[in-house]
């Protein structure tokens, strides 16, 4: 068991993924688990696992999770009922790299300060402005029963995470923790199908409804949830 494991939902990006593998693993100095969560309807599934050389685990997501937000949180409920969770856990896009030495063990520490809480790194693109990347302690999501609230697909959930953490004052940014974010809007990237899949006025709109159904609700009942975690921690 890992003291902390980044989950990462990839989709048709073989290249771009072997890139993150090794910029990953390139600056890590902490006990860290890295696993991948492929869609079963990839046409890279196949390639994917028989290239895979053991020094990654893997996830396939099954055919009724919805986006990204589905494959995270199935991917999260299987390592969390296999007891396979360590003290944090935390999200990364394939199009994210870090670049600064021992970034696992700066998010580790500060989260070991916080007990329980969230912890960012600068992403050169959004900066200190939302988490685009993220790690948490583990107890937060197993008091919630999931990484991220299931309604969404795929925008706005780095908004909630920040939410989550100003509301119970135990989230950090680290800007001198470099994990750029390769995103096409940054102009870091080409544009492919993947970005186009989810970054168009459809999921726009389901997920800019979604976000505001669930602050004016469920984020009440979540943050209530995280309160009594941080109770528990001081008595």
């Amino acid at each position: 068991m890992s003291d902390l494991t980044i989950f990462v939902p990839t989709k048709g990006r073989p290249k771009q993924l072997l890139d993150f593998g090794g910029e990953f693993d390139r600056y890590l100095t902490a006990d860290t688990k890295l696993v991948l969560i492929f869609d079963q309807d990839d046409d890279f599934l196949s390639e994917y696992i028989s290239e895979n050389d053991g020094r990654w685990e893997y996830f396939v997501s099954p055919p009724t999770r919805r986006g990204m937000v589905g494959a995270l949180n199935a991917a999260y409920v299987h390592y969390e009922r296999t007891n396979n969770l360590g003290f944090a856990i935390g999200f990364m896009g394939d199009d994210h790299r870090p670049r600064t030495p021992g970034w696992d063990e700066s998010y580790l520490h500060e989260l070991r300060s916080l007990r329980t809480g969230f912890v960012y790194g600068n992403d050169l693109f959004q900066y200190g402005e939302m988490p685009t990347q993220v790690a948490f302690t583990s107890d937060v999501a197993k008091a919630l029963g999931y990484m991220c609230p299931p309604a969404f697909r795929h925008l706005c959930v780095d908004v909630v995470w920040r939410e989550w953490g100003k509301a119970i004052d135990r989230i950090t940014y680290l800007p001198d923790v470099i994990v750029e974010h390769m995103h096409y809007l940054a102009g870091k990237a080409r544009e492919d199908r993947n970005y186009r899949a989810v970054n168009n006025s459809m999921i726009a709109e389901h997920d800019g409804g979604t976000y505001r159904d669930y602050m004016n609700d469920q984020f009440h009942v979540d943050v209530e949830k995280l309160r009594v975690l941080l109770n528990e921690g001081s008595s």
